[in-house]
């Protein structure tokens, strides 16, 4: 064990690698025989259907849509091979993320605390093998903040100046899964190529970082304004970004504020305005965006005025807009708010119309017992802090003022993902009672926490390098 944690045997490393993914496997497999073939949520029905008729469209990511089409085909009409495919990834990274932390760290409580986190629970099984695009996101991410955490933990020492072509490519790979399997992942990597500048101290490094960062948008912005167009693949609505503006503005309306005839007139021609009293919920925009009224056109034809008329209304009623904002975004600030995580899965597994009667009544009686222990158990203080968004997004925070205080500041890159995560969330996040938007943030935060808590060990050994040079 000491010599695996000191680093001296590499061979012994890829062993443990292949224990964490093996183990983490087997207790989601475990999982998975009783949910089998997996957990289909409404969202990938809808792509399914895009993929049978050949009519796309890219409110769901296309990469999604087709790697979901493809194996879906390639399986006879059945998701277990995406369901295997994905299962397999997200094991390999999460594995991948404690080898991490054991190699790098090299501390056995922190290596021991990642690994439980992933394997004791149910979220993270269940992430695995369901189907909405937040699972592959979900990997894509946590491969970012561990090639970034690499690029930024490495010592530039003549041995370990030059990474590798295996974590360039990793990188690459993490970047485009950023991009293309989530629409906000685009800010998350935009957010990258100024910081990255700053934090990386080594030129080599910051070239390497930019380039692939500024190539792949370049990549991502050619496919949606071009490839897409061409293809006949209709591009995701503009009130799908617009979640926020719109809540406020339906708060508004819901307090009856006065409002001008021709302010009136111009969101009738969105939704009657008293079908957006009707409908306007203080926690999501859901129901007034789904409501077959709804004309997202008189938006798309004229944004400029929709966002013109949004900002009038911001200067005469701002304590709309905020109380919209604190309710439409409670998930992220909110310590009491109900994530709805476990809830979500365990009512999608029990009703999809594609599950079959498992072979095991017993097992299955056993792990939905289980899961209510865990439900149960968030309401006590212990699992209701640790598995709280708000918290995990907090304790991120202070990993990174810890940093900053060690003057470590290379060490904050892989917390840019999750800044530039809850930024993006905090504007355009659709529904504020649904947890797997964070999943990714839930999934990096083993990682991030052994950065900052080894902080200290870091600066010693740099300047014993240093005082070595």
């Amino acid at each position: 064990m000491r010599a695996w944690l000191g680093g001296a045997l590499p061979q012994l490393r890829k062993r443990w690698f292949l224990g964490f993914f093996g183990a983490i496997l087997f207790v989601w497999g475990c999982y998975y025989v009783l949910e089998y073939p997996g957990i289909f949520v409404q969202d990938a029905s809808g792509q399914i259907n895009t993929v049978l008729s050949g009519s796309y469209d890219n409110w769901a990511p296309i990469a999604h849509t087709l790697l979901l089409g493809a194996l879906y085909r390639l399986a006879g009409d059945n998701i277990q091979l995406f369901i295997a495919v994905q299962m397999l990834l997200v094991a390999f990274v999460a594995a991948y993320a404690v080898w991490w932390i054991a190699t790098r760290t090299r501390s056995r409580w922190l290596t021991g605390c990642a690994w439980g986190w992933f394997v004791l629970h149910p979220l993270f099984a269940f992430i695995s093998f369901s189907t909405p695009k937040d699972a592959m996101f979900s990997a894509a991410f946590l491969l970012l903040v561990i090639e970034l955490a690499e690029l930024a933990w490495r010592k530039d020492t003549a041995e370990s100046s030059r990474l590798r072509w295996l974590h360039i490519l990793s990188l690459c790979l993490a970047v485009l899964g950023t991009l293309f399997f989530r629409n906000n992942g685009a800010f998350v990597v935009l957010l990258l190529l100024p910081l990255g500048l700053w934090l990386l101290p080594q030129r080599r490094r910051k070239f390497i970082l930019t380039g692939i960062c500024a190539s792949e948008i370049a990549l991502f912005a050619f496919a949606q304004s071009v490839l897409l167009p061409a293809f006949h693949v209709r591009q995701t609505p503009v009130t799908e970004g617009l979640a926020l503006p719109l809540q406020q503005i339906g708060r508004v309306i819901a307090k009856e504020r006065p409002l001008a005839p021709e302010e009136e007139a111009a969101l009738a021609e969105i939704l009657p305005l008293d079908v957006w009293r009707a409908k306007y919920s203080s926690l999501t925009v859901d129901p007034v965006k789904f409501d077959a009224a709804f004309n997202g056109d008189a938006v798309e034809v004229d944004k400029q005025g929709f966002m013109r008329l949004w900002g009038k209304l911001l200067l005469r009623y701002p304590g709309d807009y905020i109380a919209a904002t604190l309710g439409e975004t409670r998930l992220l600030w909110d310590i009491t708010a109900e994530p709805g995580m476990l809830e979500e899965f365990y009512n999608s597994s029990v009703h999809t119309h594609i599950r079959r009667k498992t072979p095991f009544p017993a097992l299955q009686e056993l792990e939905y017992k289980l899961i209510n222990i865990w439900m149960l158990s968030r309401y006590t203080i212990p699992f209701h802090i640790v598995w709280n968004p708000p918290v995990c997004f907090a304790v991120c925070g202070v990993m990174m003022v810890r940093i900053l205080l060690r003057r470590q500041k290379r060490l904050l890159l892989p917390f840019i993902p999750v800044v530039g995560l809850w930024i993006s969330l905090f504007l355009t996040i659709p529904h504020g009672a649904v947890g797997r938007y964070v999943w990714p943030v839930f999934c990096a935060v083993p990682l991030l926490f052994s950065i900052g808590a080894r902080v200290r060990k870091y600066q010693s050994e740099e300047r014993k390098l240093e005082a070595a040079t």
